[in-house]
């Protein structure tokens, strides 16, 4: 929820921070593919889920394997949709110098 607030926060704002940890173009190449980022995540997420509440893996028996597996696809999850977030920012960034968004809506 925190993090939803604080990504809530920045929308319709430019986005300069991404250039201080991402390489020269990689915000480019990320803003075209955030769509992809985000339904990634989402699916590593519904695997964790299901592992954590099933506790079956296809063809694994052993349980502490099946946890590290649960934590591995957590862990996934999170670094994808802190990779989409910045790649959605990026897109909404270059949205914005394709299309300028109006101060004053009215």
């Amino acid at each position: 929820i925190a993090l939803g607030w604080a990504v809530s926060r920045r929308i319709n704002r430019p986005w300069t921070s991404g250039r201080h940890f991402l390489p020269v173009g990689a915000d480019r190449v990320l803003a075209k593919r955030w769509w992809a980022l985000l339904l990634a995540g989402l699916a590593f997420g519904v695997v964790a889920l299901e592992i954590a509440i099933s506790g079956f893996v296809p063809g694994v028996t052993d349980p502490d394997r099946i946890q590290v597996i649960c934590w591995t696809a957590l862990g996934t999850m999170l670094m994808l949709l802190l990779l989409a977030i910045a790649a959605g920012a990026a897109h909404d960034a270059e949205r914005q110098v394709s299309q300028p968004v109006d101060a004053d809506p009215r």
